[in-house]
């Protein structure tokens, strides 16, 4: 350490006259060559600074004394008398500090007003008062970083010159302000606040209750053993969670496989030119002469999946389809809102509400921070109106999830297909399934919409006599396409499909005898149907890490689905 210095922001004094500084060996030259023994005064923006300089010194205890005469630095009042408060230490220090002592001489021949105890700001402190009345001796100790300490009495009027200080005026306009005008306003900022507050809340829940509430609709069984209606599982699966979510677009897959669109076929892969099950791949099949009725998303999603082809592989949908996916929920949304299930697509209500909180939460911020930086030493509670209208976006910003509305159809529609959802969860309660094995490729898609296709998967598992879906060809089994398909009955574009019949009917093994036939286990073809849906997910919502930013989250199928005083003085110090 080669100089030390001392700041004095100039507040509520005249001018620093008089500076010497000193050490052990005596006192410093006055001089601006930075040579040890040697200090100056600089005056710039608002604060003297004191700098002083020494030779190189370390690991050493050193003492140095900075004198200086503060003219105009006391507060004349002919009524209650004249007062002095100093900051001894200011909060520009970014070291702690042991301890620091501030010692008061009275004027010639005043003593301490004790009629008001001698007061101190910033740190906890002590003080004495002489015996004589004529010194207060102020202790603080163990100073931590950045605070301040300082010390302030008052003596009686007529013992200094009667003559106020410029700045005085000012000062006392300040207090008067403080006085008359701060409670007031902090009472304000507080109620305006506490008021914004109540009121903001209430008004987030009341517009819940008018505008994101489902209506009413009566009784609904606890569970329907049937499809309420021929809604698609997308559809079903967008409504009940008012989310289209990639599950919904595996879901309508499967249903279109359902109805004869495609055929999902497995092969086995190669590790180093071997054949191997490890290494599944999975090629889907267009089905040319399939004339079935098919939904405006449903001819979109095989569009996107097949263009002009006739089969495609996982690889060709690998870090490429991942473009489509919103294409294809902003379509099933539409279809939703078409279908007047809602008044709107509940992406777009979901986003709005969002938008307005994220809106009201950045106004409110930046603008309490305006407030703060302008206000906050005048009226505390400046930023409770401010703090609660952030309280309040972020409330809005919660439920902005829950805003989306149904129609009165929409809502009735929602509780048949939770009251279905129940059935699937809980079938074997309430249906032998040995006895209705083909339930297993009917409700698949909607156990997928709902996220329960692996309960629903292990349901018939266990069951030898389940058949293997018609549209999931295992490894073993050759692809043959249907040539011509007959169906009757059910509701266009999906929902209900009948089940389909060739004039060639592909054999559909069951789960029990293809595990003995090929797999070695019945688990094996399970695992395989998981295998299968597992890697269409990934390989839909895959993105290229150069664009992995963003991306898409579907889940997997393995897992269970996708599921005070204003003196002057203060300032800083230090040493370099």
């Amino acid at each position: 350490f080669t100089f030390g210095f001392r700041n004095i922001p100039i507040n509520q004094f005249v001018s620093i006259e008089d500076v010497i500084v000193g050490d052990e060996s005596g006192w410093y030259t006055e001089s601006r060559s930075e040579a040890p023994g040697t200090y100056y005064v600089d005056r710039d923006s608002g604060e003297y600074v004191i700098y002083w300089f020494y030779p190189p010194t370390r690991d050493a205890t050193r003492v140095f004394t900075v004198e200086y005469t503060v003219t105009g630095g006391l507060i004349i009042n002919e009524e209650v008398g004249d007062r002095f408060f100093w900051k001894a230490v200011g909060p520009d220090h970014d070291f702690p500090i042991e301890s620091s002592t501030v010692i008061v001489h009275m004027p010639p021949g005043a003593t301490v007003d004790t009629s008001i105890e001698p007061a101190f700001f910033g740190v906890d402190a002590t003080y004495t008062i002489s015996d004589d009345l004529t010194t207060v001796t102020f202790q603080a100790f163990n100073i931590p970083a950045d605070q301040e300490f300082e010390g302030g009495v008052r003596f009686p009027h007529g013992f200094v010159p009667n003559v106020k200080p410029p700045w005085q005026e000012a000062y006392e306009r300040e207090q008067a302000w403080n006085e008359t005008w701060r409670p007031i306003l902090n009472l304000l900022g507080f109620g305006l606040g506490l008021l914004l507050l109540v009121g903001g809340l209430m008004g987030v829940y009341f517009l819940w209750l008018f505008a994101g509430r489902d209506p009413r609709v009566g009784s609904v069984p606890e569970y329907l053993t049937e499809p309420p209606s021929d809604l698609p599982p997308g559809l079903a699966g967008t409504l009940v969670d008012e989310k289209a979510d990639t599950q919904d677009i595996i879901a309508t897959l499967l249903d279109l496989a359902r109805r004869g669109a495609i055929v999902m076929e497995e092969r086995e892969g190669e590790v180093f030119g071997l054949s191997s099950l490890a290494s599944r791949g999975f090629v889907f099949h267009r089905e040319k002469d399939f004339a079935g009725p098919l939904r405006s998303y449903e001819k979109l999603l095989l569009s996107k999946m097949f263009g002009r082809r006739d089969q495609v592989g996982l690889d060709d949908l690998r870090n490429k389809f991942y473009r489509h996916i919103p294409v294809l929920q902003k379509a099933l949304y539409e279809e939703a809102v078409k279908e007047g299930l809602f008044p709107a697509s509940p992406k777009a209500v979901r986003g709005r509400y969002l938008g307005l909180g994220i809106a009201g939460l950045v106004l409110s911020m930046g603008v309490g921070f305006c407030a703060a930086a302008g206000f906050a030493d005048r009226v505390q509670t400046i930023l409770c109106p401010f703090t609660s209208l952030a309280v309040i976006s972020l409330a809005l910003i919660v439920v902005s999830r829950v805003m989306p509305t149904k129609t009165r159809k929409g809502a009735e529609e929602a509780a048949k297909w939770r009251a279905f959802k129940t059935y699937l969860r809980n079938a074997e309660r309430y249906t032998d399934l040995e006895q209705a094995t083909d339930l297993f490729d009917r409700y698949l898609p909607y156990a997928v919409a709902f996220g329960l296709e692996r309960a629903w998967v292990k349901k018939f598992s266990r069951i030898p006599t389940t058949p293997v879906p018609r549209w999931y060809i295992p490894v073993g089994m050759p692809y043959h396409p249907y040539h011509r398909r007959v169906s009757s009955g059910g509701g266009p574009g999906g929902g209900l499909a009948p089940d389909l019949r060739d004039q060639r009917v592909r054999p559909a093994p069951s789960l029990d005898g293809m595990s003995d036939r090929m797999f070695g286990g019945l688990e094996s073809v399970s695992s395989g149907l998981f295998t299968m849906l597992n890697s269409t997910t990934r390989a839909m919502t895959s993105v290229p890490r150069s664009s992995s930013s963003g991306g898409f989250s579907g889940g997997g199928f393995s897992g269970g689905g996708f599921s005070g005083g204003g003196g002057g003085g203060g300032g800083g110090a230090g040493f370099g």
